[in-house]
């Protein structure tokens, strides 16, 4: 059975409630799930958002990989975890994965990658933020995600010469970097963001 067939039959069956998972304002989450209309999209990201399942290494959910029992009992096993609230800590590494994986893209210079990313830590922190919202580490992951995402917008942006659009985008950075927890780890994420931003505004007015 692939992937997206079982995650739909076990979040359906379980009750799972998509909603927060099926606005209207969604971002396509990997290159293998580029549409973020599809009929399974909403299946995938409530996945992520119950850390059952997470982008391998090349960023793909490989949402019609057969699966094996292997793998179903892997899925059954995350998804009881979830079930008694114990995935905290697994969204909480899946995130500094793809916070990673977003500056790795952006060092090749893949801004639909680094983009891909920054959608699937804005889940990660959706999902975070519902499950426990005192801790710095959540608050700090949920600032970070906003600001991936607008760093790949003023990206896009600068690419196609919407010099408004590319203003508002490192606006949003600007505005968000400076609410990051003080610590060491999201210190240095700022430190990169603000060098980041920094380079796409250089680059966009060589370009004039």
């Amino acid at each position: 059975m692939p992937r997206e067939e079982f995650l739909k039959m076990l979040l359906l069956s379980t009750k799972v409630n998509l909603a927060p998972w099926s606005g209207p304002k969604r971002r396509p989450l990997a290159s293998d799930l580029p549409s973020a209309g599809a009929w399974d999209d909403p299946y995938l990201r409530a996945a992520l958002a119950l850390g059952i399942t997470e982008a391998d290494a090349q960023g793909r959910l490989q949402p019609t990989l057969p699966l094996t029992r292997a793998d179903i009992a892997e899925l059954l096993f995350r998804f009881d975890h979830a079930e008694k609230k114990n995935h905290v800590q697994a969204l909480v590494t899946a995130s500094e994965r793809e916070i990673a994986g977003y500056f790795a893209a952006v060092g090749k210079k893949k801004n639909s990658e680094a983009a891909f990313a920054a959608s699937r830590l804005s889940v990660l922190s959706d999902a975070l933020t519902l499950a426990d919202t005192r801790s710095d580490v959540v608050r700090g992951t949920a600032s970070v995600s906003q600001a991936l995402t607008a760093l790949s917008d003023a990206w896009t942006a600068a690419r196609d010469g919407k010099k408004e659009e590319l203003q508002i985008a490192l606006g949003v950075v600007r505005a968000i970097t400076p609410q990051f927890p003080s610590n060491p780890a999201f210190d240095t994420i700022a430190l990169n963001i603000v060098k980041i931003a920094q380079a796409i505004e250089m680059q966009s007015v060589s370009r004039k």
